[in-house]
């Protein structure tokens, strides 16, 4: 029962004099409402009185709410309350008595004929709810890859990526159990949508009451020590473009070949992304060249991984532009062995200028030493030990002049390495301009 009580005066002479409703109280309405009761009622001044404008017989449940988003713990016990009389029912608190007793109060909206509402009036923990996003029941198909157009290098409508077309699939997983002795005839599962990827739509219907954008309500019963399973499938369309060398790389190393498989990716379609990035790729590296022809730059082009970029973009280069292109690449190949011949000369020519310094210092050292010696056998200059010394030092003397000459033999050949080196990488840097960017049919 539902008693809506107002204040209202009335007298014989002058029936449609009345007080509205507050105006707190008719939020959702959008008009006043009046009560008519059925006998006068008179209120003296300065008096108060509780006012009883009907009393109705509605149809009304016991039912379990849960709502996780609400309550992630236990299901609510609720009342849901039907207006099936003729009559609309203002705002106002409720107070809910079971068999008699106080169980419960809560604010009600307004009701016009044929709505409906939940009134709460307390947790219920008999049926426990558990809530899960099982990782094996999620998955993502892919519905359409085409090719992606836009402008690139001042060029418009070129092949630039792909834009790929998926289904995210979503399960939420509900693992019910009563533990009570008395069955459960009405348990409201409340289910909220994802909002990612733009917002899922709820597609699971079985057992829906109530459906609107982004909710479904769920009816459910359950036996006394009943555990249930209810899965609520959701389903998002995404859109996404791979066009970026990055995104593409990405895309070639972990998703094509999967996607091969289920021809979900075209072969040629997938041939033109390989060219497309090894073109890209390789340009990048050419405009390295150009802008910075350090051996660190150099060296990054010569590594194995993106020689075996440079080799599989010679390879499936269209028939027309693969002899100009495979040809201009040897060029700027030869250029670079030059180079790091050249390198390995200047290496090899410090290296062992380096180690005839230091062997020069070690025989300054060890002549020192000889020297010291000699002094303190002064009274036996014929001794042979006195002879060893200066075989020694004259040996060593020799030596000295060998390496000083072979040093200055080397520095003046590392001036023309070096010559030749500065010369190698300008023409190398003139090659790969020409060269840049590389252009062919994708």
């Amino acid at each position: 029962q539902q008693q809506q009580q107002q204040g209202k005066k009335s007298t014989k002479d002058d029936e449609g004099e009345f007080e509205s409703l507050d105006m707190s109280q008719l939020r959702g309405i959008g008009e006043l409402i009046t009560y008519d009761c059925p006998n006068p009622v008179y209120v003296p001044a300065k008096q108060s009185a509780m006012v009883e404008i009907c009393t109705l017989n509605l149809l009304a449940k016991r039912v379990l709410v849960y709502n996780y988003r609400e309550n992630a713990v236990n299901a609510v016990r609720n009342i849901h309350l039907h207006n099936s009389s003729d009559t609309v029912l203002a705002a106002g608190s409720i107070s809910v008595l079971d068999g008699g007793k106080f169980t419960g109060q809560s604010q009600a909206t307004p009701m016009l004929p044929g709505d409906d509402i939940l009134v709460p009036y307390g947790e219920d923990s008999t049926v426990s709810i558990t809530r899960s996003l099982p990782k094996e029941l999620q998955t993502t198909d892919v519905v359409s890859i085409d090719p992606a157009y836009g402008e690139e290098s001042g060029k418009k409508n070129v092949f630039i990526g792909v834009n790929i077309k998926k289904t995210i699939k979503r399960v939420t997983r509900y693992v019910i159990r009563n533990n009570a002795e008395r069955a459960v005839d009405h348990l409201f599962i409340d289910h909220q949508a994802s909002a990612l990827h733009g917002g899922y739509v709820i597609t699971t219907k079985t057992n829906s009451i109530k459906q609107t954008t982004g909710f479904t309500r769920y009816d459910l019963a359950l036996q006394a020590q009943e555990e249930i399973i209810l899965d609520v499938h959701e389903a998002a369309e995404m859109n996404s473009s791979e066009t970026s060398t990055r995104e593409i790389a990405n895309f070639l190393k972990n998703s094509a070949e999967n996607l091969l498989k289920t021809k979900s990716l075209q072969p040629d379609l997938h041939k033109r992304l390989l060219l497309l990035h090894d073109l890209r790729q390789v340009n990048d590296m050419l405009s390295k060249i150009c802008s910075n022809p350090a051996r660190s730059t150099i060296e990054h082009f010569c590594d194995d991984e993106r020689q075996e970029i440079v080799s599989r973009f010679l390879e499936i280069l269209p028939e027309d532009t693969k002899g100009q292109i495979s040809s201009k690449i040897e060029k700027l190949k030869e250029q670079i062995q030059l180079l790091f011949t050249l390198w390995q000369r200047d290496e090899k020519a410090q290296h062992t200028i380096e180690s005839n310094e230091s062997s020069i210092a070690l025989m300054h050292a060890n002549q020192e030493r000889l020297r010291s010696n000699l002094v303190s056998l002064e009274q036996h200059a014929t001794s042979n030990l006195v002879q060893r010394y200066l075989a020694d030092m004259d040996k060593e003397e020799d030596d000295l002049i060998q390496q000083r000459k072979e040093i200055k033999t080397l520095k003046s050949d590392k001036v023309d390495i070096e010559a030749h080196i500065s010369s190698a990488l300008n023409d190398l840097k003139t090659t790969a301009k020409k060269m840049s960017p590389l252009q062919c049919a994708v």
